[in-house]
């Protein structure tokens, strides 16, 4: 009697990343963390936009805001 092989689907299967997910991945796990460090740092409280937007297109504010927090550390 000759053994039996089984096709196994999952060696044929490839990942593929698209980068709007990776980003929504990333974006989420930074807010996780932005989150859980607001909770020990109320400083950081209105930092989430400063974040997400790029450095060159903030406003005055923001740009206070995270040299002075910045400074802090």
């Amino acid at each position: 009697m000759e053994p039996t092989v089984a096709f196994d689907t999952r060696s044929l299967s490839v990942s593929c990343f698209d980068p709007f997910h990776v980003a929504a991945l990333a974006y989420t796990a930074m807010d996780q963390v932005r989150r859980a460090e607001t909770k020990e740092r109320p400083e950081l409280k209105g930092s989430r936009w400063a974040l997400l937007k790029d450095a060159s297109n903030w406003p005055l504010n923001p740009i206070t805001t995270m040299h002075d927090l910045h400074a802090r550390t």
